[in-house]
């Protein structure tokens, strides 16, 4: 799984194009919402059938789900070949500064996240 500001398929090679992708969020207000569009790249392998799938944004301190995406219906066709997704991601709720994971899970499996460290952008230059 990867988190970009874009993902876009080609028309000429049926390729995913994944552009900007990161693992930090730096925000101005915190405690608020990180707004900017936001797109989940998951590729799935060793599955096949009717599946859903969801989302969800985790503070690791604490482990607090603040974000659970509404599930999503898909269907791996082929379980030796791979299933690709592309979603976009809800405004990310901002608690406190430190990890969070975006949390890529099957029915009641994890099957991939991705950790982002959060940051207040208003404290650089303050510190030492």
């Amino acid at each position: 799984m990867v988190l970009a500001d874009q993902i876009y398929t080609d028309a000429m090679t049926g390729k995913r194009v994944i552009c900007g992708t990161f693992s930090h969020l730096g925000v101005e207000k915190i405690p608020g919402v990180f707004v900017r569009s936001t797109f989940a790249f998951i590729l799935l392998s060793d599955i096949e059938g009717k599946f859903r799938l969801s989302l969800r944004f985790v503070h690791l301190k604490d482990n607090a789900v603040l974000l659970q995406s509404e599930p999503i219906e898909f269907t791996a066709m082929d379980r030796l070949g791979t299933t690709d997704l592309v979603i976009e991601v809800p405004p990310f709720p901002i608690v406190a500064e430190g990890y969070y994971s975006l949390e890529c899970w099957v029915e009641e499996y994890l099957v991939g996240s991705v950790r982002l460290a959060v940051t207040d952008t208003t404290k650089r230059g303050k510190q030492s």
